[in-house]
């Protein structure tokens, strides 16, 4: 049968072994997977250098604003607050007398002390907690509106003695300094509420995406 011409093979046709095809099979299965490795490896690329676009042209912006209409400017001013604050009550708590003396008023005596001991240590709990702010802009508006309160009535009344009870101009200079605070906690309130108004839609279309 072997010898019998219809079983032979023609000499033209190439044999393939079976181990060849699968080795050429192996290889189109890694050309394959590097291929698919090469496109995924390509659009995560392509995804972090979108996103570090993103970061840079949101710094590019921010970097354009003015100082106190960035949340970084406005952290520094209520630390700066937190700053006035507590350093002023600590030197009015530890040295009055010598400062009533300094600007030729009177001091008040041992038991009418006590009420001005309690206004230096509330404007020292202020402080603390425009402290708080700066930590957390958005979270503490709260104490931002008591401080802007606080601040005016200060004002009026460090005006109100300057005018009828003799107070030294540069007692009050320290007291109008709080005025330039509450304007521009007024600002912070302001932007804060921007903020929130561009935010909200921004958060609306990621939920519904």
């Amino acid at each position: 049968m072997k010898n019998d011409p219809k079983f032979r093979i023609p000499a033209n046709i190439p044999i393939v072994s079976s181990a060849r095809t699968r080795s050429r099979g192996r290889r189109a299965r890694i050309s394959r997977d590097r291929s698919r490795r090469c496109l995924a490896g390509n659009r995560f690329h392509e995804r972090i250098y979108r996103c570090r676009c993103a970061q840079v042209v949101a710094r590019d912006d921010e970097s354009e604003r003015p100082m106190l209409n960035t949340e970084a400017g406005y952290r520094r001013l209520f630390f700066g607050a937190a700053l006035y604050n507590l350093t002023l009550g600590l030197i009015f708590l530890t040295l009055f007398s010598q400062i009533m003396n300094l600007f030729h008023m009177p001091t008040p005596s041992q038991e009418l002390a006590v009420f001005h001991q309690m206004g230096i240590l509330l404007a020292m709990v202020f402080g603390v907690g425009y402290y708080m702010v700066s930590r957390d802009l958005h979270a503490q508006r709260g104490i931002v509106v008591l401080g802007i309160i606080g601040k005016i009535i200060v004002f009026l009344l460090f005006s109100f003695h300057l005018l009828f009870s003799g107070l030294h101009f540069i007692i009050f200079l320290i007291g109008a300094g709080v005025l330039v605070f509450a304007l521009l906690f007024c600002k912070f309130l302001a932007f804060s509420r921007i903020e929130a108004g561009t935010e909200s839609p921004r958060a609306e279309k990621q939920w519904r995406a």
